[in-house]
């Protein structure tokens, strides 16, 4: 398993920006996989998508293999008055040793996006 996510987080890495080409609509997860261009030698793997996963802006992978997904929810309006803020920090794991993560907890939630100072 942490080999899986070791090649997964190094293509990443070395991943090239999809085509310029104005898309009609969103790809769906395989498609979206299917569409990068990789280094000879490398691949990229599904591992999670929606609705496992939403609005994600940033990630990151721990020692166990666990992968970490802030999900900026709401973004860029923040919570009406009395509102709680919605932002996530959703914690995957893979329970069956398939590569895929197959469970999700919440690591953290009730975050806000902040503006800088004005």
């Amino acid at each position: 398993m942490k080999r899986h996510f070791l090649i997964l987080a190094s293509t990443l890495c070395c991943v090239a920006s999809l085509p310029a080409a104005p898309l009609s609509s969103p790809l769906s997860p395989e498609a979206a996989r299917v569409a990068f261009a990789v280094a000879p030698g490398l691949r990229v793997d599904l591992v999670a998508a929606e609705p496992q996963v939403a609005s994600p802006c940033a990630f990151a992978f721990d020692q166990r293999g666990r992968l970490f997904v802030t999900e900026n929810r709401g973004y860029p309006i923040r919570p009406k008055e009395g509102e709680a803020p919605a932002g996530v920090v959703a914690m995957l794991e893979d329970t069956d040793g398939d590569g895929l993560l197959d469970r999700r907890t919440v690591f953290a939630d009730l975050i806000a996006f902040l503006e800088g100072e004005k």
